[in-house]
């Protein structure tokens, strides 16, 4: 993505799905007895790595709609490293909040969830106690018309007062400065929060395995991943929330696809419709993709 101009880069981020990493992770509190764990999905007026800031609001409602207190059958869930197969927690609240954290203000998606009593829940547990998970991140898509391009030197006065408003507001404000423009995002559909004890830059790679791994050997995983989903499906025996997971499988399969080829450039300048800035993510499995549009 880092040979995408502004505009680009906004449109490839309205037609995918995508992680967010909070750097820090804030965990507020680990109680090994209770088997609880509370602290931040995610932390709002933060300038990220995908030049992005998240609104205070933007995940309201989705809380509201698929929260635990919700009647969503599709509840947010608490996962680990974004895999479905390996959710530790049950999330027990989930809400918009500002806390105090190491003499700072922090607001954001505030959880408190139980680890369950599996080997990867108490694992997990165990990994916050000892402090090896410090990060979190949530899966979402964006929403097309809740994302704006904000740019510093915009000839639009009003774009100019609005990038004044938010940095103004930031926690790491020079980092936007450096950059020049920043991503306000006013709202996603989020589906899950998901404690992260594997860093990097595409914390999608641990959904594969190593990253040494050449793209040949890559790209086998992914179908093997897809033909197994596939065969899920096929059968017929799956519940409709697990068909549900599957759909968002596909997603992150998607994104990963994304991640490892860049996209292709015409030859001549022109406006490209927004889905085809990425042609090379249309490869067989598009057609499956479709049907799980979320």
């Amino acid at each position: 993505m880092n040979n995408m101009n502004p505009q680009e880069l906004l449109e490839h981020k309205r037609n995918n799905t995508f992680y967010k990493v909070q750097d820090g992770g804030h965990v507020k509190d680990v109680d090994f007895n209770k088997r609880t764990v509370t602290g931040f999905f995610n932390t709002y007026l933060y300038f990220d790595s995908d030049y992005d800031v998240m609104m205070p609001g933007s995940l309201k409602k989705s809380i509201d709609e698929h929260g635990p207190t919700s009647k969503s059958k599709y509840k947010i869930k608490h996962l680990k490293n974004h895999a479905f197969d390996k959710a530790p927690g049950v999330i027990e609240k989930l809400e918009e909040k500002t806390v105090t954290l190491d003499g700072k203000e922090v607001s954001g998606e505030y959880f408190e969830s139980k680890m369950i009593g599996t080997t990867v829940g108490t694992d997990t547990l165990i990994e916050y106690q000892e402090g090896q998970i410090d990060q979190h991140s949530i899966g979402f898509r964006y929403i097309w018309d809740k994302i704006q391009l904000i740019e510093k030197d915009s000839p639009n006065e009003a774009v100019q007062e609005e990038w004044k408003r938010i940095v103004g507001m930031l926690i790491n404000p020079e980092e936007a400065e450096e950059k020049g423009y920043l991503y306000a995002v006013y709202e996603v559909k989020q589906w899950e929060g998901s404690s992260l004890n594997l860093k990097g830059a595409n914390i999608l790679t641990p959904y594969l395995g190593s990253k040494a791994l050449n793209k040949d050997h890559l790209k086998l995983k992914i179908f093997d991943r897809i033909n197994f989903l596939q065969a899920q499906i096929t059968k017929g025996q799956s519940s409709e929330e697990r068909i549900f997971e599957y759909g968002i499988e596909f997603e992150q399969l998607k994104q990963i696809i994304n991640d490892l080829f860049e996209p292709i450039k015409e030859s001549t300048p022109q406006k490209e419709e927004p889905q085809k800035l990425n042609t090379q993510r249309n490869l067989d499995i598009q057609f499956i993709i479709n049907n799980f549009k979320l």
